[in-house]
């Protein structure tokens, strides 16, 4: 990606102008699905020309699409487009960016997929997960492995991603849940 940008612009300013480009682009995807309105959806009566999503038409139609599709892990894309920005922005190398960008995209894969397990109304679910999610929960997670089964290999798949990208320990992660079951223990015994 770098040789690419350095060979379009001249003065090897090539990552730092692709950097730019894909913050504002990660900008602009988070604006358009942070004020997602279903009245911008293609096929609402809507307003007419007007649309409600400050990304305009294009923004409505982008967020309309990422939503149905995978639900609400589509905020995900923005965050690393901004990423990969930042990283091109200051030219650091990609390793760790291409790390952390396959387990953000593992991690929403993971929730959309889970998001049609738990015994949810279809409209919460679908809001949660999209076509993805609900389908792929219907069609191949619950009639083959169950609900509980499903919970339990996405649960641990997520565990798994959390510790292949990042540099937590999984002694730290028992300590964690052990004080969080305290805790909520604690709470229940208390009320």
């Amino acid at each position: 990606m770098e040789e690419l940008g350095d060979r379009l612009v001249k003065a090897h300013k090539g990552s730092q102008v692709t950097g730019v480009a894909l913050i504002a682009c990660g900008l602009f995807l988070f604006m358009s699905l942070a004020t997602f309105s279903n009245l911008d959806a293609p096929g609402s009566s809507g307003f007419g020309d007007r649309t409600l999503n400050w990304g305009g038409k294009v923004g409505a139609h982008v967020s309309f699409g990422l939503f149905a599709t995978v639900g609400y892990p589509a905020y995900i894309l923005p965050i690393i487009m901004l990423m990969w920005g930042w990283n091109r922005v200051r030219k650091q190398p990609a390793q760790p960016v291409v790390r952390r960008s396959m387990g953000l995209a593992a991690f929403g894969l993971l929730v959309t997929l889970g998001s049609g397990v738990p015994d949810l109304s279809q409209y919460v679910a679908f809001e949660l997960g999209g076509w993805l999610g609900t389908h792929v929960a219907s069609t191949l997670l619950i009639p083959y492995i169950g609900r509980l089964g499903s919970a339990i290999l996405l649960g641990a798949s997520v565990i798994a991603v959390i510790l292949a990208c990042t540099d937590i320990d999984v002694r730290r992660l028992g300590v964690v849940a052990r004080r969080l079951a305290d805790y909520v223990s604690c709470l229940l015994y208390t009320s």
